[in-house]
This record gives structure tokens, C-alpha cells and sequence, in this order.
């Protein structure tokens, strides 16, 4: 704002810029000095940005008189550049501290900067891989894989590049320098002549993906697939590309018999080993899944049905050879194939398990007959209920139930009621079962739960059924002091009252470890106190008849 008169005869850095002494780098003072013209930016004290320009003047002689100096008001491009190196430093910052490895490349495939967590993720720094070429030789050793994700990554950048957006991201696994494979998340976007790919690493989260996949479709126990992948699976097989396609349905006999009588573990630990033998027996191509509780499913692609029956002899020949808990591991099998298109998958299922179900009704009473006898013996072991104990108990109630006139298939069932009325005993630990000692509160409660879980194992086989009630109530007393429920009288089942007898005797005679044997006299003497009160009173007189007559 000053006029050329106001200019005159004044030094342009008095006059502008309020200095006693020229600026610093003065392009007009150096262009004094070295008689060349110089250039430079400078700011006035209103923060005007001027290029200044001094230019050496010379008279006819050429001899230096002066110099011209002219300013031109770059402000604008100035706050552009600045503005740009701010853009890019905080580009630089940003990429540098990014969770997510990125690379620069240009058209030509050249790398041009990767930042920092790149390097971290990797192990690849710049100067490992110049180009492009260079990263996939060291992320993917097979060649196969790398031709694969080439293509994909390619097309990933036509797509960036035509629609100068980003792509959906890609996926695959890198090979790191340390040798450790990463799941990467590729995304590519194409900024003007360059190529900029983020790389996440999803590795957990991929495993997590994997983890819930595997939970979806496996079952917890066996680690078999579950009946949701089945069902997948019989609509993927069920081509005709695929045929002949067969089927085994198998069912564990006697689980819930175990389950009641030795408990969950074990009955858990015979699923598991049924897997087992399947996994064995099969293919690895066969789909085996666990179908339901103690039910299987395999289902054989491209396999003829004398194929499919031989895996089924496999499978049994495997079952023969496993015990658990001295519990046999016994599966009932159904095999059926389909050959005709026209025919639905879903009906050789439900022939397969048809012929399972006949199977199982000749299978399953051998394997519960195998099963009692399991329990039995190991509750011999455990305690005093041995098989002396359960003879000398039978004759006995063998005597008195002649004495009452009772029927040969009466004889016969009060005989089996003997030798089962204590198999309740076979979830109570040794410890108490022979303890010497008095009981303790909570002891004694586990005891007296006995006959109700003796009535439960006998309820799990027709074989044993008819005598599920008698086992029940052989601890009740004819005063209804007794346990579990109760009972009094001639509530309690007859043959339930003659066993209390015979139990009674068998351990007056032959005493116990914390209870000593009794003599004849000391036998009848207890039966008599006891009679009305313990026992029936006219089962007690026929059995102090035969005791008398056996004298």
C-alpha cells in the first residue's frame, strides 16, 4: 500500500519488512554479489508468501550499476505444498502406525514402501522383495497355491483399478519368513497409478470361525459328526454320480443299563469307544455321525452293499475285541444300498435302521445277560455278596417257597430275584460296602438307596423286569419300618418277604466281618424277636420248620 514516491530512495527491507539490515538470503543481495540472478520465498510480516527475484543490471559497458528485484504473490501454491507434505506425513504416520501390514506398488509391479507392522506380521522388509514377484515367491513356496492367489489378486486389482474402488477383500494363508502360516485378509484399492493392498492377519479369528464350525457340526463326546452335518451330507451324496451309495445304522446295546447301573462315565466312555471301532472299520471317505443317544450313522459313497456288509464285519469283529469297566462293547447293525437313481437316500436310511431294530431284538438281550453278569462279578469284588452268599440264600427260599406250594416258574423267579436283589449296591464305593465300622449318617443314606437303583437296572431288561418290584421292596419290614416306601404287611410282594428271610439267615449263620456268626440257638431266638416286626409272621414259622427239619 505504498505509493512509488513513498518507495523512492528507501532499501526494500526498511520499507517492507521494518529491518535495519537486508533479509537473510536476499535474493537481491546476492544477486549483487554474485551477479547472477537468484530467487527465493519469503514472507512478509502480513504472512504473504512472495517469490522474490533479483536480477543483476548492467550498464552499456556492462559494468554492475544495480539490480531489478520483482516479488510475485505465491501464497496459494505455498499452502498447497505445505498442505501436501502435511497430507503426506500424516499418511506416513497413519501407514507406519496401522494395525493392518501395508504395501505400495505402482503399475509396473514394483514395491515401493511397505510400513511397519508389514514387516512385523511377515519378516519381509523392502529391500527382501522389490516387486511383487519377489513377495509371492516368499509367501507361497508350492506353486500351486501361488498361481491360484495370483490370479485372484490380479483380477482384484483390474477390478481396483477399473473402478478406482476398493474390492471385496480375499482371503488365504501366507507363508511368513520364520516358516509360521498366517490367515490373511487381502484388500485392494488403486489410487492413480498405484497399487495399495492392506493385509490383515485373521488368524484367531479364522481358528474361532473354525472352532465354531467344528462344535456345529461335530458332537462334543465322540468328535463323529453330528446329525446336522449327516443331513447335509445325505443331500450332497444323493447324486447319481455318487452311486451305488450304502448306509450302516448301529445302536449300542445295553447303554441305558450301564448308564443306570454304573453311571453316566462309563456309559460316556463305551460311546467313545464305539467311535472308536467305527472310525477303524471305515474309510476314510465314509461320513460316520453319532445319529441320536446310542445310535450311529456311516454313510459309504460309491459302495456296493456286500462292500457295505463288510465294513459291518469289521465293525463287529472290532466290537469283540472291547471291553470297558468288564462291560462288552456290543453295537446292533442295520446295512442298506441304494443302486436305482429313482430311489430317495432317505429311504435306505429308514431300511438300514429297520434292519438295526431286528437285529438289535435278538443282540440286545445277549449283550444285557453279558452286562449283569459284568455287574455282578464286580460287585462280588467290592463287597460280601458273592456267589456262595446268593446260592446258600436260594436254597434256603427255595425250602420255604416248597413249603408254600409255590408254582416251578414262582421258584424260578425268586431264585433270580436272589441273585439280583443286591445289584443296586454296585454304585456304592468298596470302602462302605465292607466297613467294619458303624455308619455314618450320610453312609447309611447311600445304602439304603440300593434297592431303588437295583430297581432301575431291573427295569432296563424285560429279562429282569418281572422282578423289578420284589427288588425294590426287599429292605421293607413287616411293621412298615422298612425302606424305601414303607411298606407294611402283605403290601410288601411275597417273594420280596421270603428274600428278607433268607437274607436275614444267610448273614445270622455265616456272620461278617463287623458282626459275627450266630449259633442254631441264638438263629431262632432272633427270628422269633424279630417276627411281626421285621419279618412276615407266617414265613417265619415255615421258615423255623424247614430250619428245624434241616437239623
Amino acid at each position: 500500500n505504498l505509493t512509488p514516491e513513498e518507495l523512492v530512495g528507501r532499501r526494500c527491507h526498511e520499507a517492507y519488512h521494518q529491518y535495519s539490515e537486508p533479509c537473510k538470503d536476499c535474493p537481491v543481495v546476492t544477486a549483487l554479489k554474485t551477479v547472477k540472478t537468484t530467487s527465493g520465498i519469503h514472507m512478509s510480516p502480513d504472512r504473504i508468501y512472495w517469490q522474490v527475484t533479483g536480477t543483476p543490471v548492467f550498464d552499456e559497458k556492462d559494468q554492475l550499476i544495480g539490480a531489478m528485484e520483482t516479488a510475485l504473490n505465491v501464497t496459494d501454491l505455498v499452502e498447497t505444498e505445505q498442505a501436501l507434505r502435511a497430507s503426506e506425513e500424516l499418511f506416513r504416520l497413519t501407514s507406519e502406525l496401522a494395525p493392518v501390514g501395508i504395501v505400495v506398488s505402482d503399475r509396473n509391479e514394483k514395491t515401493l514402501n511397505v510400513n511397519r507392522k508389514f514387516i512385523k506380521l511377515f519378516g519381509y522388509s523392502l529391500k527382501e522383495m522389490p516387486s511383487v514377484k519377489e513377495w509371492w515367491a516368499l509367501a507361497y513356496p508350492d506353486e500351486n497355491m501361488r498361481q491360484a492367489v495370483k490370479q485372484q489378486w490380479k483380477t482384484a486389482i483390474k477390478q481396483a483399478s477399473t473402478n478406482r474402488s476398493e474390492v471385496n477383500p480375499l482371503g488365504f494363508p501366507v507363508t511368513c519368513k520364520d516358516g509360521t502360516i498366517r490367515q490373511i485378509e487381502f484388500r485392494v484399492a488403486s489410487i492413480d497409478e498405484l497399487n495399495v493392498v492392506i493385509l490383515s492377519d485373521v488368524s484367531e479369528r479364522k481358528k474361532a470361525l473354525d472352532e465354531i464350525r467344528y462344535i456345529s457340526f461335530h458332537d462334543s463326546l465322540t468328535g463323529l459328526y453330528n446329525r446336522a452335518f449327516y443331513d447335509e451330507e445325505m443331500a450332497r451324496f444323493d447324486t447319481k454320480r455318487q452311486l451305488p451309495v450304502s448306509v450302516i445304522m448301529a445302536d449300542l446295546n445295553g447303554l441305558k443299563l450301564v448308564n443306570d447301573t454304573y453311571g453316566h462315565r462309563v456309559g460316556d466312555e463305551i460311546l467313545k469307544r464305539a467311535a472308536d471301532i467305527l472310525k477303524s472299520a471305515c474309510r476314510e471317505e465314509d461320513i460316520i455321525a453319532r445319529w441320536g443317544g446310542d445310535e450311529f450313522v456311516v454313510l459309504l459313497p460309491q459302495t456296493p452293499v456286500n462292500d457295505a456288509l463288510s465294513i459291518a464285519k469289521r465293525i463287529v469283529e472290532g466290537c469283540n475285541e472291547v471291553y470297558v469297566e468288564d462291560v462288552p462293547v456290543s453295537m446292533a447293525l442295520g446295512v442298506a444300498s441304494r443302486e436305482d437313481p429313482a430311489k430317495a437316500l432317505s429311504e435306505v436310511l429308514r431300511e438300514a435302521e429297520d434292519a438295526m431294530y431286528k437285529e438289535k431284538l435278538t443282540e440286545s438281550r445277549s449283550t444285557k445277560n453279558a452286562v449283569l453278569k459284568a455287574l455282578l462279578k464286580a460287585l462280588e469284588l467290592k463287597s460280601y455278596e458273592t456267589e456262595e452268599h446268593s446260592r446258600r440264600m436260594q436254597q434256603v427260599a427255595r425250602k420255604i417257597g416248597e413249603k408254600l406250594g409255590l408254582a416251578t416258574f414262582e421258584i424260578n423267579r425268586l431264585e433270580l430275584l436272589i441273585t439280583l436283589h443286591d445289584i443296586g449296591k454296585i454304585n456304592i464305593s468298596e470302602e462302605v460296602l465292607t466297613k467294619n465300622d458303624q455308619l455314618t449318617e450320610e453312609e447309611w443314606v447311600m445304602i439304603k438307596k440300593h434297592p431303588e437303583i437295583g430297581y432301575r437296572i431291573a427295569l432296563a431288561s424285560e429279562d429282569f423286569a418281572h422282578v423289578a418290584e420284589d427288588i425294590l421292596s426287599h429292605h421293607e419290614r413287616w411293621d412298615g419300618t422298612g425302606y424305601p416306601r414303607g411298606l407294611r404287611g402283605v403290601e410288601i410282594p411275597l417273594l420280596a418277604r421270603i428274600t428278607a428271610i433268607a437274607d436275614a439267615y444267610e448273614v445270622m449263620s455265616n456272620g461278617r466281618p463287623y458282626k459275627k456268626a450266630l449259633n442254631r440257638e441264638e438263629i431262632i431266638a432272633e427270628f422269633k424277636k424279630c417276627t411281626a416286626t421285621h419279618f412276615d409272621p407266617d414265613l417265619t414259622v415255615i421258615f423255623l420248620a424247614v430250619f428245624e427239619d434241616d437239623r
